[in-house]
């Protein structure tokens, strides 16, 4: 499962690129579409697996980004409550500390992070969908990967894309794959005020 940090990354730049098309360009950022420069340096991804080499990646719809990384709603904390002097109900949102000192607070936190994992997990693998499926220009090997698949059971899409997407996902190093999403995602976000602006 990815890193929660990561995850979280990932949502927080697919969230923050709508509000960053309002912004006016810097003169750098004028500069670098001119040069292409940006384009230059993150539109490739090196894997470390010889079967893939290095990836052309392609910038993909940020209203996709977006949708994707909204689709997967992240459970809400626990809360306790506490009582004030004089004699009001405070409801707080619970935190690792409060939920040791909380009756049955532990058992609500486990149950909280349990379900945050999943939800992380779930988020980034629809991201990585749409990343991947989107954003990355690959042709996967005829070396008869299809048909191991086709062995172990995992389904194949008929979709020419979807099965380059199955296939990367399943033969890119995991820290790799979150590495790869996060570039994606920044290239896609890369200029769009300037493109915007246009």
């Amino acid at each position: 499962m990815p890193d929660s940090t990561n995850t979280n990354k990932l949502r927080e730049i697919a969230e923050r690129t709508a509000q960053e098309a309002e912004v006016e360009p810097t003169i750098d950022e004028l500069a670098e579409e001119v040069v292409g420069g940006t384009d230059h340096e993150q539109n490739k991804f090196p894997t470390s697996n010889p079967k893939i080499g290095v990836l052309n990646l392609k910038k993909v719809p940020v209203e996709r980004i977006q949708q994707a990384a909204s689709v997967v709603k992240l459970p809400k904390p626990p809360t306790y409550t506490t009582r004030t002097i004089s004699g009001r109900i405070q409801t707080h949102t619970m935190d690792e500390q409060a939920a040791m000192e909380t009756p049955g607070g532990k058992e609500l936190w486990v149950k909280y992070q349990n379900e945050l994992g999943e939800s992380q997990n779930d988020s980034f693998n629809i991201l990585a969908k749409v990343a991947i499926t989107l954003g990355v220009e690959y042709i996967p090997p005829d070396d008869g990967w299809e048909e191991e698949f086709k062995f172990y059971g995992i389904p194949l899409p008929d979709n020419i894309e979807q099965r380059k997407t199955l296939y990367l996902m399943n033969n890119v190093e995991l820290m790799e794959l979150v590495n790869l999403v996060t570039q994606i995602v920044e290239y896609s976000s890369t200029n769009e005020a300037l493109v915007k602006k246009k």
